[in-house]
């Protein structure tokens, strides 16, 4: 056995004794005190010392605390002698995953029961948001539920930097803020909470993903589908795991209610049993509810991230043109003639002007390409002219169909009209323009196909536009011989 110096003792271990699987941040052994008490003993990995500390300082502040549904901690720090960083506590006899998955399916007063001894432990260590809370992290111990590992809980008044730890949450148990990087507070653990519930009662996770993907998708955005337990307990649970966190009840509602769930509740019959029906069946038209404005929430938020990744590239481009313009001809005057947050540059050289517009402003609806089934995020536009004459382009943000997301420079022409502007021309988001990029006839159609001008296509895009600029300068910009161009 290995022998462990802490600041209140002398501890030894055997390496070949593992309790339970190895987690992230350290692995946990069979161990005895000097005086040959059965205790565990938590060894952290090497080069995670900086996470260790997060588990070391609540394991500090639990030294030398009496609590029935928390873990005791004998000891904990750095070892002298290896300067690795350990804890030792007492030793539990089994997990509840180990005993749900023993006993299968729970009756609703038998899994309440041991809820409510979760929610003591959650009361007892409620300076802490434990953010890791599920099955494995909870054990028998003395005769009682103890919650076990905190090795990813913060304070719970405590800031927390957006994305920090969400790489170890537990795929089964996390909440929607902990998917999405945001702020975990006691709803959090209430959320993972209902999930062992619902799993005490069927014996299978709340979501079933195969992938972790899935199961983000899942606890993002569908509602729970629950079905097991009373109509009463349904609807409470629903409350438990409520996408958004201040729908969810405080722990000491949920311990007053889980009471009355482990001593049957007050289920009556006739309208006190029809009520509850209701309840539940209200509890879970609202899940859905809340489960589409997650939903929509979601696509808003996504719309949002693509249309900032779109700016950021498309003012790559924009500045890369303008840029080689500088280079090319230094006579040139290049100048920003937009505001701070919409770009818009122009170069000026001999009888040529070339404008390009880099806004983040050009939002557009998701429906407002409906009959061509393009995605648009967003917009803008590029035009070089000279006296008598301009041409133009549309650039788009746009899924076209083809599953990418990419910028296209689209230009149209006018069939069988005068249309009144120079040709090819830039249309903005309307019915012309989704009709022309539709397999529908319309007036307006694409001058050339749709280019991309991202990646491979930006060589080109930029060369394009110079030697438009270019005839421009002399004065030689002029209407296209035949349309669409080839």
């Amino acid at each position: 056995m290995k022998t462990l110096t802490l600041a209140n003792g002398v501890w030894r271990y055997d390496e070949s004794a593992s309790l339970g699987s190895p987690g992230g941040f350290a692995a946990v052994y069979a161990g005895l005190s000097a005086g040959d008490t059965p205790v565990a003993v938590k060894i952290f990995h090497a080069g995670v010392r900086q996470d260790a500390n997060r588990e070391l300082q609540f394991a500090a502040t639990r030294l030398g605390k009496t609590a029935s549904h928390v873990i005791a901690v004998h000891d904990c720090g750095v070892d002298a002698a290896t300067h690795q960083p350990a804890i030792v506590m007492a030793r539990g006899e089994y997990s509840l995953a180990e005993y749900s998955k023993s006993q299968g399916a729970l009756a609703e007063s038998a899994a309440c029961a041991i809820a409510c001894e979760i929610v003591e432990g959650l009361l007892e260590a409620s300076d802490w948001v434990h953010r890791d809370l599920k099955p494995a992290n909870v054990i028998w111990c003395d005769g009682t539920w103890r919650l076990v590992d905190f090795g990813i809980a913060r304070i719970a008044d405590a800031s927390t930097a957006v994305g920090t730890m969400k790489d170890f949450l537990s795929a089964h148990y996390a909440a929607p803020e902990q998917w999405n990087s945001e702020h975990a507070t006691h709803a959090t653990d209430v959320y993972a909470l209902g999930c062992i519930i619902h799993e005490l009662l069927t014996g299978k996770p709340l979501f079933n993903g195969k992938t972790q993907a899935d199961l983000a998708r899942q606890h993002r955005l569908e509602p729970a589908p629950i079905t097991e337990g009373s109509a009463a307990l349904q609807s409470f649970l629903h409350r438990m795991v409520a996408k958004t966190q201040n729908v969810r009840p405080p722990f000491e509602e949920i311990r007053k209610r889980l009471q009355s769930f482990t001593n049957g509740g007050k289920q009556g019959s006739g309208p006190v049993s029809a009520l509850s029906a209701i309840s539940a069946a209200v509890s879970a038209q609202q899940a859905e509810r809340e489960a589409i404005a997650a939903q929509a929430r979601r696509a808003t938020r996504t719309r949002g991230e693509l249309r900032d990744h779109a700016l950021r590239v498309l003012k790559e481009i924009q500045t890369d043109l303008f840029d080689r313009i500088r280079q090319a001809a230094p006579a040139a005057v290049v100048r920003d003639v937009g505001t701070r947050n919409a770009p818009v540059m122009e170069a000026s050289l001999g009888q040529g002007t070339l404008t390009m517009s880099a806004s983040h402003m050009r939002d557009i609806a998701p429906e407002a390409f409906s009959i061509s089934g393009w995605d648009v995020i967003c917009w803008d536009y590029i035009k070089c002219s000279n006296p008598g004459y301009d041409r133009s382009a549309s650039l788009w943000y746009v899924n076209d169909g083809s599953g990418r997301w990419q910028w296209l420079e689209a230009s149209y022409f006018c069939w069988g009209r005068n249309s009144g502007v120079n040709e090819p021309s830039n249309l903005p988001p309307g019915r012309d323009a989704d009709i022309a990029a539709s397999k529908t006839m319309g007036v307006w159609n694409f001058a050339h196909p749709p280019r991309a001008i991202e990646d491979d296509g930006r060589e080109a895009f930029v060369e394009r536009w110079i030697n438009h600029f270019a005839q421009a300068a002399q004065g030689h910009l002029r209407h296209p011989s035949n349309l669409p161009e080839a």
